[in-house]
């Protein structure tokens, strides 16, 4: 499927998918710092940082990746 022909609503519901799982991986990097014997505080602060630079990533990610031409994407069988 070409990205001009998915409606808006479909963008939209990839980027709340992106959001939970950069919000999981936050989540993930905080317990574990909390594992580590981190304070709340700290462990928090970075957790919140991990999920806001993994969700860029991964919409940087996504948009570079639909901006090739449909031949050139990795994974293509010919």
């Amino acid at each position: 499927m070409k990205r001009q022909d998915r409606s808006p609503v479909v963008t939209l519901m990839l980027l709340v998918v992106l959001a939970s799982v950069a919000w999981l991986g936050g989540g993930a990097v905080r317990v574990g710092l909390l594992a580590l014997g981190n304070t709340p505080g700290f462990a928090s602060g970075v957790g919140a940082m991990s999920a806001t630079a993994l969700f860029v990533l991964l919409v940087v990610g996504y948009f570079v990746y639909e901006s090739l031409p449909e031949r050139d994407r990795p994974g293509r069988l010919d």
